[in-house]
């Protein structure tokens, strides 16, 4: 086997051109390697808010609040497939002796979507709306419910949002979640780019945030 290599090396000093060309093959691979553990992670992000604004689908009444949240594909080179997004609710139990114990009940199975694209970080994102106004990004997700959390926050302490879907690269299931308290419930809509946690204002019916901004105030 040492014969061998021998052979082979001798080959490699012997003739430039071949060395040069496995070197340089060589340090490609590496980098490539480099660059995909760097930029080639899987990164799914869930919004740290949930947004509530004004329905405005023909199959539902108009005016009935919507709460959105966001998922965006951080991922530079690996897409996402066959999402399942569940919404439950939460409450923890204190037992005799100080142990917290989760009970989760599921709400509701929100409408999924079949792909996420790969990130297009903002800067980039600007310039291509530049030249086409209309240009629909596709590495952003806004799955809505139309159970009013409001009023289940007076029987859930939390929610939680929990994601599967199947990565790209490996054909994996990829899992995510959040878990959000009733304070981060913004008056507004989610922007469509990949800005997680910017809500432009829309208007909600005056009786249901008030509802809300009173319930605020009691638990402060």
């Amino acid at each position: 086997m040492s014969n061998i290599l021998e052979v082979i090396k001798n080959f490699f000093m012997a003739n430039q051109f071949y060395y040069d060309l496995m070197m340089g093959l060589g340090t490609t691979f590496i980098g490539f390697l480099i660059v995909l553990l760097v930029f080639g992670r899987k990164k799914l992000v869930i919004s740290d808010k949930i947004s509530v604004s004004v329905n405005r689908s023909r199959d539902r009444k108009i005016g009935e609040p919507a709460w959105k949240f966001k998922i965006v594909n951080k991922s530079l080179f690996i897409k996402f497939y066959n999402f399942d997004v569940k919404l439950y609710g939460i409450n923890y139990i204190t037992s005799a002796d100080n142990t917290k114990t989760e009970h989760k009940k599921m709400i509701e199975s929100l409408a999924g979507i079949r792909e996420l694209g790969c990130y297009i970080p903002n800067f980039i994102l600007k310039m291509i709306r530049k030249k086409n106004k209309d240009y629909a990004i596709n590495f952003a997700y806004r799955p809505l419910t139309y159970h009013n959390l409001m009023e289940l926050s007076k029987e859930f302490e939390f929610f939680e949002l929990s994601v599967f879907a199947t990565d790209s690269l490996t054909g994996r299931l990829h899992f995510v979640k959040k878990t959000f308290h009733p304070a981060t419930f913004v008056e507004g809509d989610f922007t469509n780019d990949g800005n997680l946690n910017e809500i432009k204002s829309s208007k909600i019916p005056d009786e249901v945030w008030k509802n809300y901004k009173k319930k605020q105030k009691k638990e402060k």
